[in-house]
């Protein structure tokens, strides 16, 4: 998996909560500076039944943290395992035993490998956006509002695309998954994968 993007924008996000931290006084009004705050970040998981058994004492153990809330980014299975729908509706289940809000980033794993085990990666691209971005909240049993880039109209099929706000923090989320982004690329194998289409059109969104 590659979220190099993502990751350093959650850097920066960092930086700047402690920067903001240093001058402003703490409060809970979203509009309003904020003292200071963790979150949590989790990824490349649960894989196989062996980690979804231990999986509920991460959730526990991450529940009872002071953060603000929970980012998944991506990658809820492995490459070369299934992309049913039981499967996906499983990991939402998963996802809403979070005390804290969780905001869920696509990976690959979920949908441009899904063509290793015998799926479409557009179809399941879309059920993963029918099933984990259903309202303009975040998962968990907190929900936190979210900015869905669907709201622009030129964009609107994007609903995995979000942006949220904590204090004078503004996070973003965007779908920049590994496998070369779902560009057309030709394995050793010599099976072709990818969708110049599909990648022309979601990288303007992310770009924009």
């Amino acid at each position: 998996m590659s979220h190099k993007l993502f990751l350093a924008l959650l850097l920066s996000t960092v930086l700047l909560g402690l920067y903001a931290g240093e001058l402003a006084p703490a409060s809970n009004d979203p509009a309003q500076p904020t003292a200071g705050f963790e979150f949590a970040i989790i990824g490349d998981l649960p894989y196989n039944a062996q980690e979804e058994a231990k999986f509920p004492e991460l959730v526990a153990a991450i529940n009872r943290a002071n953060v603000a809330f929970v980012v998944h980014n991506g990658d809820f299975k492995s490459g070369s395992s299934p992309c049913t729908d039981a499967l996906f509706s499983q990991r939402h289940e998963l996802f809403q035993t979070f005390k804290h809000p969780l905001i869920y980033v696509f990976g690959d794993n979920d949908w441009t490998d899904c063509h290793r085990s015998g799926s479409d990666p557009l179809e399941r691209l879309a059920k993963l956006r029918e099933i984990f971005s259903q309202e303009n909240t975040s998962l968990g049993q907190s929900p936190l509002p979210l900015t869905r880039q669907s709201d622009t109209p030129v964009f609107s099929k994007f609903r995995e695309n979000v942006r949220w706000r904590l204090g004078r923090i503004i996070f973003i989320g965007l779908n920049i998954p590994g496998s070369n982004n779902n560009f057309p690329t030709t394995l050793r194998s010599g099976v072709s994968v990818g969708n110049l289409e599909e990648y022309t059109e979601r990288n303007a969104a992310n770009l924009a």
